[in-house]
């Protein structure tokens, strides 16, 4: 499986008064998975089962951190310091022994990937835009009664928009259908 590293930078930086609010850090990889095959059909089959069997599960993976501190100040506990930390890693499939194929069928294959790669892609903006709404998010729970009341309620709003931002992901894909609804053209 080959990496590619690409930095991201952060879309917005929030200020929470009285708390220390570092710009989100945005990690992003592309990974690949091998496709062995004999011919652009085969290749084809491969990536298409690979996601019928994952039940049209998602090749974009995105995961929240949010790291925080809080103090106990005058009667309450606030937030001071906050880092939120979203990690993405695509993957595509990489046809490994293509330079066999014929130009044509190399130039499918192409096209299928780059397809593939611009439907994930999408994942990947929809997953940025969440950034600024959790960020936003967080940045309205300055403080609560007691601590453990804070930290729930960070996590909570941490949770709550995470799900958001999946709703938006799992309607992305039922609108196309995980990215297959033009595919149907490549796969003559």
């Amino acid at each position: 499986m080959r990496s590619v590293v690409v930095s991201v930078s952060a879309l917005v930086c929030v200020a929470v008064t009285g708390a220390s609010v570092a710009e989100p850090e945005i990690r992003l990889r592309e990974d690949t998975y091998p496709v062995i095959a004999d011919s652009w059909r085969a290749a084809y089959n491969q990536v298409m089962y690979r996601q019928w069997a994952a039940g049209g599960a998602a090749e974009t993976s995105t995961e929240w951190t949010l790291d925080y501190r809080y103090r106990p100040s005058e009667g309450r506990c606030e937030l001071y310091d906050y880092t939120l930390v979203l990690d993405i890693v695509v993957l595509l499939p990489e046809w490994e022994n293509a330079a066999r194929a014929s130009a044509s069928d190399q130039q499918r294959w192409q096209t299928l990937r780059t397809h593939l790669r611009d439907h994930e892609h999408r994942h990947i903006e929809i997953a940025l835009e969440g950034t600024e709404e959790m960020e936003r998010a967080i940045a309205a729970v300055r403080s609560e009664p007691d601590c453990t009341r804070l930290r729930d309620a960070l996590e909570t709003t941490k949770l709550r928009v995470m799900d958001r931002i999946e709703g938006r992901q799992n309607a992305y894909d039922r609108r196309t259908d995980h990215g297959q609804r033009d595919l149907s053209r490549l796969s003559d």
